[in-house]
């Protein structure tokens, strides 16, 4: 006789659950309710159309995460590809002032990180994420109205606050519908995609720094188009990602019930609304949790600095302003390639995300030292580097 399914004993990630920090209220899973309908269905009946159903995923889901996680980074990359051209001059940025300008968008980004994430869990994940970007596109699109220093200053910082919970979101999104097993794999490949985001601005911005005889000057198509992509992409992001699950209309009702069974081994559920103190104070004394901060801390200096001044460094090499944009392509081919390959390493290789990933940190520290050491006349050595 086939087992049915129980929920008598349900799987603390998304069955409701009493929580003592909270003085006896019920904290409910957004899952909660197909989590119950499990018991309606077999387990020889659920397992059937797991595969399925992560195909599903995978051409509904993933190309949305993707996309959006590229173009987050194109925004940031933005300000880089301006600065070949005369934006710097223009605005009057020169000295300390571009430095700042590149630095005020990480001060939005930190100081909304929290109160952002506090409301990420408060509204639904896709409507909430979707609006950001429509924030971000629409930001984007002001800054070719910039006139000054302090316009600009203004406009990053906003702008970081905007992109402070796109990470997170994103993550929010992987966990409800992917098992631990497979997420690895498929965030390396959205992480990829900041290789694509390098190579689309900087073809871009090649292109753009062609255009002759326009109204606006290189820097401000650079914003422009950039603004517009994000601007078009907000409206696709809320019309076809899911909250959760449960609101996943490409999914039919027993598709939906699967997608929950399938994540159920995760122990997290899908998302409750409830913050809990406890589990914070839990994390932040987490050594594990520690340890990742500062992982995160020592690449965040790294991809800081080249994601606002690789124009910058690739100009002094001796290139001109298009070429400096043009020459950061390759760059963004080998992550878009070695990001995933590493993702997945560490799914198919038993515990092997930590090594894996000092391994693909030394690539980028043997580049630096060599930067540090090759003569300024040898530019394409640097440049390779």
């Amino acid at each position: 006789m086939a087992e049915k399914v129980l929920v008598e004993d349900p799987q603390p990630g998304l069955a409701p659950r009493e929580t003592g920090s909270s003085a006896g209220k019920s904290m409910r899973d957004d899952g909660a309710d197909l989590f119950h309908e499990l018991s309606n269905y077999t387990r020889e009946e659920l397992d059937a159309e797991c595969d399925s159903v992560r195909r599903k995923l995978d051409w509904r889901i993933m190309p949305l995460i993707c996309v959006t996680y590229s173009l987050q980074l194109l925004d940031k990359l933005s300000l880089n590809y301006a600065a070949a051209y005369s934006l710097i001059p223009d605005l009057g940025l020169q000295g300390q002032r571009y430095s700042w300008v590149a630095a005020i968008f990480y001060f939005g980004l930190l100081g909304w990180s929290v109160p952002g994430n506090l409301l990420l869990q408060r509204l639904p994940v896709a409507k909430y994420t979707g609006c950001l970007i429509l924030g971000w596109g629409i930001l984007l699109l002001c800054h070719p109205a910039a006139k000054n220093y302090t316009g600009l200053l203004i406009l990053r910082f906003l702008l970081g606050m905007l992109e402070s919970n796109i990470a997170p979101s994103l993550m929010a999104v992987m966990s409800m519908f992917y098992t631990r097993r497979e997420q690895p794999l498929r965030m390396c490949a959205f992480l990829g995609f900041n290789g694509s985001a390098t190579m689309l601005g900087a073809a871009l911005a090649f292109g753009l720094g062609k255009v002759e005889h326009a109204s606006l000057k290189s820097w401000q198509l650079v914003f422009l188009v950039i603004g517009a992509l994000n601007f078009l992409w907000a409206w696709v992001y809320l019309a076809f990602m899911p909250d959760s699950p449960s609101t996943a209309k490409f999914l039919t009702h027993k598709e939906r019930v699967v997608a929950v069974y399938r994540i159920a081994d995760n122990m997290t559920g899908l998302k409750t609304r409830q913050f809990e103190w406890s589990q914070a104070l839990e994390a932040m004394l987490d050594f594990k949790v520690q340890c990742l901060c500062l992982v995160g801390l020592a690449c965040g200096i790294i991809n800081g600095g080249i994601s606002s001044f690789a124009s910058s460094v690739i100009r002094g090499f001796g290139f001109s302003g298009t070429m400096a944009n043009l020459l950061q392509l390759p760059a963004g081919a080998v992550e878009f390639i070695i990001v995933p390959l590493s993702g997945l390493a560490a799914t198919r290789i038993k515990d092997s995300r930590c090594v894996i990933m000092a391994l693909i940190s030394l690539l980028p520290f043997a580049g630096l030292i060599g930067i540090r050491f090759t003569p300024i006349e040898k530019k394409w050595s640097l440049v390779g580097q």
